[in-house]
């Protein structure tokens, strides 16, 4: 609860050691409206597509209706809480001497706007963090302290053993937007008590590629809710396997799978592949059907698969298109289960 943080980390606390872990993140939509958020919209001639997938799950959640509850059952409202839309805009919160761990944004570029306090920022490239990991892997694990004791004990200790000089510092006040490109690995702290807004972005195909499939299919990843939507006979042809094990073995295991596991699998990777299909026509420059495991084909495979499970079952798929999506608005299909 709000009032057990604020008395762990900020009534009678010293910003820095008493502090550091107290950075929380939480997503955007559960303390402010879609209206109050506009405001945070700060660079709409990005496209962002976020918005849009958004925009499709939200269609889709609303269009299941009571329909959601017939076909999960009990994990209805956690597969709604974890598929009924897209985060991609959160707020930041912490006291003085707060601050998350060295880390990448998911791979994706953000822009984070300061609205109270005051923090220190530093940037480094992939490549240059790589660079210095390979030296200082043994002798620091800049990677998993706070972001006060990097900047208190690691950061020093990087240039002077280990060589670290291309990165970029500064400090950012309320008011101030910093902007973080793909490839760049973060770290900040909060010189002041800081409350900020950032957004993740993605426009660009082959991010948009990576951040698809690894939502859908990705083997190597562990990934594998698109692979519930085939026989498992045809697994095989969507590819991606880290190596024949595994590709055996999951062949093997989609055989022995229980209906209500497939059911959850498909709902949710047609509710991912969804969203990028949605795409397909206010960005074609992402070329959805080519870059992806996406595709209408697929769509259909997952619909078909569903409705062959619910099959003799109350539930409806009267909601869900027949074809695949080309806009975040639904075109409910014209027959039932």
């Amino acid at each position: 609860s709000f009032s057990r943080y604020g008395s762990l980390c900020h009534v009678g606390k010293l910003g820095g050691t008493q502090t550091d872990h107290c950075e929380q993140t939480v997503g955007a939509h559960t303390m402010a409206t879609a209206e109050e958020l506009q405001m945070f919209n700060m660079f709409p001639e990005f496209n962002n597509t976020f918005y849009a997938m958004d925009e499709f799950r939200k269609n889709f959640a609303a269009a299941g209706g009571s329909n959601l509850q017939d076909i999960l059952g009990e994990s209805a409202k956690q597969w709604l809480k974890s598929n009924g839309q897209w985060n991609f805009r959160f707020f930041t919160f912490g006291p003085a001497g707060s601050g998350g761990q060295l880390r990448m944004e998911q791979g994706l570029p953000f822009y984070e706007f300061l609205i109270h306090g005051s923090r220190r920022w530093l940037l480094m490239t992939d490549k240059e963090i790589e660079r210095v990991a390979a030296k200082a892997r043994e002798a620091l694990e800049f990677q998993q302290t706070s972001a006060y004791m990097f900047f208190e004990e690691k950061l020093p200790e990087l240039q002077d053993e280990f060589d670290l000089k291309k990165y970029q510092e500064c400090n950012q006040d309320a008011g101030d937007i910093m902007f973080v490109p793909n490839g760049w690995y973060r770290v900040s702290v909060a010189t002041q008590d800081a409350i900020s807004f950032y957004e993740q972005l993605l426009n660009e195909k082959e991010i948009f590629k990576l951040v698809v499939n690894q939502q859908t299919w990705m083997p190597q990843m562990r990934q594998f809710d698109l692979g519930f939507c085939y026989p498992p006979d045809e697994v095989e042809g969507l590819g991606g396997f880290a190596n024949e094990k595994q590709r055996k073995w999951l062949i093997g295991a989609l055989k022995d799978v229980k209906d209500a596991e497939t059911v959850q699998a498909t709902l949710t990777a047609l509710v991912q592949c969804g969203g990028a299909l949605a795409l397909r026509s206010g960005f074609p420059h992402l070329e959805v059907d080519q870059t992806t495991v996406c595709s209408a084909n697929a769509w259909k495979k997952c619909r078909a698969m569903l409705e062959k499970k619910l099959k003799g079952k109350s539930a409806s798929l009267s909601w869900i298109p027949e074809k695949a999506p080309k806009s975040p608005i639904l075109k409910a299909a014209k027959q039932e289960l």
